[in-house]
């Protein structure tokens, strides 16, 4: 089975790019899990710095660490993405195409040693892996949802740190990543058309044109937290006052 990543960062489209996929006949891409291949990724590389410093100490069963040099790391890596896709990624039967979309890449998720293991991780463990980087302009996207609530210059930050190290896994792997952007598909759908052509898929022009105005569900609930959050502030400052 193929497998296909959307990597990106909070109020990026990349819902849209989520419902755009999900048009794609025999494709399964599942939202957002809270960045589970970091801990996946984590569990190979310290397996393998294990192994690289301490297989010297492991000649036989009087010395501590005993068997460490026989470890598989490539085949935990394997079971650890089989595991991953059957327990939580879950394919329906007779998906081609399987995978997720997840924006905790910022360095307030991942550092960049992090960064470079997920990645490396999903493109050495899963079979035929691909990635698709979705950026957006760090200056609109200061103005959207909680980024609002940042002082610019750490949007600014984030973002472009994020988008280096998209540009950085984009040249390692120039082949199996694509890069888009939010303004290339924002109100055109028709921009949409080159990461299906990347992907040798095809979604007819009406689905797309839907995909594109299709109003996202979760912003109504994130309204209602942010005014919550508001009308609790406003109450306990009024009691404090």
């Amino acid at each position: 089975m193929k497998h296909l990543f959307v990597v990106t960062y909070g109020r990026s489209g990349s819902t849209v790019l989520l419902n755009l996929l999900n048009a794609v006949d025999g494709y399964c891409i599942r939202g957002e899990n809270l960045s589970l291949l970091k801990h996946l990724s984590v569990a190979v590389s310290q397996t393998r710095k294990v192994v690289e410093e301490y297989t010297p100490y492991a000649p036989g069963p009087d010395h501590p660490w005993y068997g460490i040099d026989r470890a598989d790391t490539d085949g935990l890596a394997r079971a650890l993405a089989e595991a991953f896709e059957r327990f939580v990624l879950l394919p329906p039967d007779g998906a081609r195409v399987v995978g997720f979309k997840e924006i905790r890449y910022n360095p307030e998720f991942l550092s960049e040693e992090q960064f470079d293991e997920v990645i490396d991780f999903i493109m050495t463990a899963f079979d035929e892996p691909r990635i698709v980087f979705n950026l957006r302009s760090w200056k609109e996207l200061a103005n959207s949802g909680w980024w609002a609530e940042w002082p610019r210059r750490k949007v600014r930050r984030e973002i472009e740190t994020c988008d280096a190290r998209f540009r950085r896994a984009h040249a390692r792997y120039p082949d199996r990543t694509f890069m888009i952007d939010h303004a290339q598909y924002d109100g055109k759908p028709e921009g949409l058309r080159h990461l299906l052509d990347w992907l040798g898929e095809t979604v007819d022009d009406t689905v797309m044109q839907e995909v594109s105005e299709r109003r996202l569900g979760h912003l109504d609930k994130l309204r209602e937290v942010g005014e919550a959050k508001k009308f609790w502030k406003r109450l306990v400052n009024s009691v404090r006052g």
